[in-house]
């Protein structure tokens, strides 16, 4: 979804720009563009709650590990890049979109940005102790993927995911060509094939929110799905946040 010029130039904009150290006049077109869903993220109450539930995964993943290697895939203009960054992980973050890229690339000088093509992911078998998979659809639900997670991935590293379900009611009524291409289920075992386990999943969005949703209702909202503990329904959410892991090397007990 491309973001109008009224939504880029928004006082909201203008505040997500701030947080994140950019000077929002003049010639900072092309960073509005190209985190548009950052801002969303940071601005817009529904936004808010499912990023917040996103980069509480990503950060609970991190801190399992020593800061490595981390690979996003779907990297936009670095924001989640930015956060690892941040604390000390070496970057590597892949896009369709050149310009997005760039963006990515004046945020973290020292990461390494690529032009995301073809079946395989910018990274040595056994090299990557994070990868990040959050909101690619196009990306995160083929074969081709699944199966570079699992050689990218050193043992013991992790894959945290924000995918859309497609068995779940959302997916029944608003289910826009691509938006749900797979269920949260067959997503998780074509994982286990690749020997790729998930160990920690969240379910989230069961109400009829749009990402950009900025309605009063929303705080409603989260306290309904709070109190349902509807986020222990993964199989059914519309959302689904999570963490597959890699199985460590176990080595041979000592005689």
């Amino acid at each position: 979804m491309s973001p109008t010029s009224q939504e880029t130039e928004s006082p909201l904009t203008r505040t997500a720009a701030s947080a994140a150290g950019v000077d929002s006049s003049g010639g900072n077109a092309q960073w509005f563009a190209e985190t548009y869903w950052e801002q969303v993220g940071s601005t817009c109450r529904w936004g808010r709650y499912l990023s917040a539930l996103e980069e509480r995964e990503i950060l609970a993943a991190a801190a399992e590990f020593e800061p490595g290697l981390v690979l996003e895939v779907g990297c936009d203009g670095g924001r989640w890049c930015t956060l690892l960054a941040e604390r000390g992980w070496n970057i590597v973050g892949t896009d369709v979109n050149p310009t997005a890229l760039a963006v990515a690339r004046r945020r973290v000088p020292r990461g390494l940005f690529v032009e995301a093509g073809g079946d395989e992911l910018p990274a040595a078998a056994g090299s990557v102790r994070l990868l990040l998979a959050i909101q690619v659809p196009a990306v995160a639900h083929t074969d081709w993927f699944v199966r570079e997670a699992g050689r990218v991935l050193e043992p013991g590293g992790a894959l945290v995911f924000s995918i859309n379900n497609r068995s779940s009611w959302r997916a029944l009524k608003h289910n826009a060509p691509g938006e749900y291409p797979e269920s949260y289920t067959s997503f998780r075992r074509r994982l286990s094939k690749r020997g790729l386990f998930v160990d920690r999943a969240r379910g989230a969005a069961w109400f009829p929110f749009h990402r950009t949703s900025d309605s009063a209702l929303v705080g409603r909202a989260v306290g309904i799905e709070e109190t349902l503990r509807l986020s222990a329904l993964p199989q059914l959410s519309p959302l689904v946040v999570g963490t597959a892991h890699r199985p460590p090397v176990r080595r041979p007990a000592l005689s």
